[in-house]
């Protein structure tokens, strides 16, 4: 039976690393300062990077690739303040991006019809799941025992890929070559086929986590929105989407993963962006307001998601005194609101249809196979609001289960 945590659930702290080689990873971790600011900000869950975009671990790793100035486990040290405050422990891992497969293993890495490679993209007919992605995702839950795993950078980085493994496998459908354009007749199913290898991907990776640890939650970053209306894995217990500070595109965002009948949350940063911060761990980054934290966590909270906090650490994976006491101030407010909210349940006066056959075919010219753009349903979306109309965006298989909530659609 799966944990129920996740749903009691209302603020998560998330600690978004990506370590790279030249840092000194674990120096600032120091374990009774870390715990105190955690307790500042008094959250539900934490989570904490295994694996980022980068490539580079936070632990010392035998599948993977372990920094070279690793100073402290700082999986460890999480693991025991979550343990010591009783709060559910979630790893971060990035199942898409890798940029030391890359350099080193780069017939793992997606390609262009050119074979040019697509910039730190993993390819997954290829046996990089097997040979790597799992086994770490085996070593993190066996030495960890996380309660949970947060999936990133997946369903957004597959794209039409042209790998001899992905080549043959379409040729094994019976089609005789690689379609190179939108132009080309077999353009849509050679599509498919890599949305079907990324179904797989998920299938048997949250297969993986639940077997070892049944307990164990599994969520994948944005899939199962706006850019992929299917109906979620049964494997997928939760729903999350980072938004860093694009609070704009929550309204369908949220509609549409409140019809996917699971729980969800989205995550904003605890500082304020021009884009150039995503990578900054050198302590500087500008906190947001108080005040604009608690705007968004109201755009999020009223749509019946759970607010989750993205901070960036230090090089030294050290949290920022400044921006924890800015996140610890915007706690109370939530959990004024948390009996109001938490559980909410949507009674929608429209439902607008959101289906996969129309938006992959309204997408089918771009090389992505999940595009994160559905024009036509967001401006629907934000009519409604406008005019005050409670509403939610149903992916296709609740109108082909006839789960239509309310009496227009």
């Amino acid at each position: 039976m799966r944990a129920d945590w996740y749903k009691k659930a209302f603020v998560i702290l998330h600690i978004d690393h990506h370590t790279r080689e030249e840092f000194p990873v674990g120096r600032d971790a120091d374990e009774q300062k870390t715990r105190r600011l955690i307790e500042l900000v008094s959250p539900d869950i934490l989570q904490i990077h295994a694996k980022g975009n980068p490539g580079w671990t936070t632990y010392p790793s035998e599948v993977g690739f372990t920094p070279p100035r690793l100073e402290r486990d700082v999986m460890e040290v999480w693991r025991r303040i979550a343990n010591q405050l009783g709060l559910p422990f979630s790893a971060y891992y990035n199942l898409g991006r890798d940029r030391e497969i890359m350099k080193r293993t780069p017939e793992w890495n997606r390609v262009d019809a050119g074979g040019v490679p697509d910039d730190n993209m993993l390819s997954y007919s290829t046996v990089v799941t097997e040979a790597y992605l799992l086994p770490m995702i085996d070593e993190i839950g066996e030495r960890y025992e996380p309660e949970g795993f947060w999936f990133d950078g997946s369903c957004f980085t597959v794209k039409a890929c042209y790998r001899e493994e992905c080549v043959a496998r379409f040729r094994a459908m019976e089609y005789d070559h690689a379609p190179r354009s939108p132009l080309d007749p077999d353009w849509d199913a050679y599509k498919e086929m890599h949305r079907e290898i990324y179904r797989e991907l998920v299938r048997d990776t949250a297969a993986r986590v639940h077997e070892r640890n049944p307990r164990c939650l599994v969520a994948v970053n944005v899939a199962y929105g706006l850019l992929m209306p299917e109906r979620p894995d049964p494997g997928i217990d939760y729903l999350t989407q980072d938004i860093a500070d694009n609070v704009e595109r929550i309204g369908p965002s949220a509609s549409i993963r409140d019809a996917q009948r699971l729980p969800y949350d989205f995550m904003v940063t605890v500082w304020a962006s021009d884009r150039s911060g995503f990578g900054a761990h050198d302590g500087s980054l500008v906190p947001k307001s108080v005040e604009q934290l608690q705007q968004e966590a109201a755009i999020i909270i009223s749509r019946g998601g759970r607010f989750s906090a993205w901070d960036n650490p230090t090089d030294g994976s050290g949290l920022v005194d400044e921006r924890m006491q800015v996140l610890a101030d915007v706690t109370p407010w939530l959990r004024d609101r948390q009996p109001w909210c938490l559980g909410r349940v949507n009674v929608p006066d429209v439902s607008v249809l959101h289906s996969p056959e129309t938006h992959y075919a309204n997408t089918r010219e771009r090389r992505e196979c999940f595009v994160n753009a559905a024009p036509a349903v967001e401006s629907a979306s934000a009519f409604l609001d406008e005019e005050h109309l409670v509403h939610e965006v149903i992916p296709g298989w609740r109108l082909e289960d006839g789960e239509v909530a309310s009496n227009l659609l």
